[in-house]
């Protein structure tokens, strides 16, 4: 599609009385006031930042090369934010005698097939064109123009797909924290850039400071309310198993489908809840995730200070902290409680109040991506660089 007026493409227009540079439709160039001229540039390191503006079913790559270069062994690669290669061909076609912005040359267009991978509206993707091999290739940049991309000297490295679907994974960013992986956006990538979660064996178990490798978040985590760790229950006003106990349920309140994670080593051995005994409950904790289930509405424990004072009307199966020194039914000592149909008793039914996931753990709710030039290219900065002329599925980019 094109802009035709009197059947001519004309060389001005105006938005009042100001000239218009170029049109789009969505995101394809309409029509743009020629200005823009081509000289060659070596290629090779250069990975074009692209960003579609809707959803495109990659089918070729472009570029544009000097009308003695009759080399077929283009390399096309497509890598996403997170420096996962989800696009690759070798090898190119030629249309020769092509004159783009007053530059005569041949138009190289990528012939072995990318499969159907789809590039997604408003993620990042980069783009880059080499020879065969490590080596480079002569191509055309816009004269004067810049746009951003990353400079990255070992894409010759990366020679095909993580996975035949890592296209179908969209990517989701950076994160810098346990928090940060909880609001990302399930089965996308995401760069780790923060310290070790620590505490054990929970991912991730590196600093991604230095090292950002990518991950892919198996797990829809948005639920998780608290990850609780051995220093919450080995604090100062942790006098003993009941209060560790107790604030579990003071931390996690009563809201059915909020989730929690025990990142523990330690107080994976459980916790001696029913006075006088040495039994432990809620032992092998470590890593688990948990989801509060509707008993949890009965959930009474809002302060980390024991009741002195015994509900007058306790509901059926509510959660309560009661305070050593005085008595309900039979029970004196400082314990978790519940009201069971008319007497209370100790509350070891915690298997009642959360489900443990059965499928991801701390160990694998997350998977790394470990390709270590993938690494070292979410290391690099995006820059200006001279704008290469690249055409995506046959659109100036």
């Amino acid at each position: 599609m094109s802009i035709v007026i009197h059947q001519k493409n004309p060389a001005d227009i105006y938005f009042g009385n100001k000239r218009v540079a170029s049109i789009y439709r969505g995101n394809k160039l309409v029509w743009e006031r020629v200005v823009k001229h081509l000289v060659e540039l070596w290629i090779h390191d250069q990975c074009v930042q692209f960003i579609p503006s809707e959803d495109i079913i990659l089918t070729d790559i472009s570029f544009m090369a000097p009308s003695w270069s009759n080399d077929t062994n283009a390399v096309f690669r497509v890598l996403n934010e997170a420096g996962i290669c989800i696009a690759y061909s070798a090898g190119n076609g030629i249309q020769t005698d092509v004159t783009v912005y007053g530059y005569t040359g041949n138009l190289k267009t990528s012939v072995n097939t990318f499969g159907t991978p789809t590039l997604y509206a408003g993620q990042i993707y980069y783009i880059n064109v080499t020879g065969s091999g490590s080596n480079g290739m002569t191509a055309t940049k816009y004269d004067g123009l810049t746009k951003n991309m990353k400079m990255f000297q070992n894409v010759s490295n990366i020679n095909g797909v993580y996975s035949s679907t890592a296209w179908q994974h969209k990517c989701d960013g950076s994160a810098y924290s346990f928090a940060d992986i909880c609001q990302k956006t399930a089965d996308s990538y995401f760069i780790w850039r923060g310290p070790a979660i620590g505490g054990g064996s929970m991912l991730p178990t590196e600093s991604g400071e230095n090292n950002p490798y990518p991950y892919l978040l198996r797990r829809d985590m948005s639920r998780i309310k608290y990850r609780f760790s051995d220093q919450d229950f080995n604090g100062s006003d942790m006098h003993d198993d009941i209060d560790r106990y107790a604030y579990i349920f003071y931390r996690m309140g009563t809201i059915e489908g909020d989730e929690f994670i025990m990142n523990t080593s330690h107080w994976n051995q459980g916790f001696q809840i029913v006075p006088g005994s040495d039994q432990r409950y809620f032992s092998g904790n470590a890593n688990k995730i948990y989801t509060l289930t509707g008993n949890m509405a009965r959930n009474h424990i809002t302060s980390m200070t024991p009741l002195t004072t015994e509900p007058s009307d306790p509901e059926n199966w509510g959660i309560y902290f009661k305070a050593a020194g005085v008595t309900w039914g039979s029970i004196s000592e400082k314990a978790v409680v519940a009201w069971n149909n008319g007497q209370w008793e100790i509350a070891t039914g915690f298997t009642l109040e959360w489900n443990e996931d059965q499928n991801y753990d701390g160990t694998n709710y997350i998977e790394r991506i470990s390709d270590n030039y993938a690494k070292d290219f979410n290391n690099i900065s995006v820059g200006s660089e001279p704008r290469l002329y690249f055409k995506v599925n046959g659109m100036e980019i």
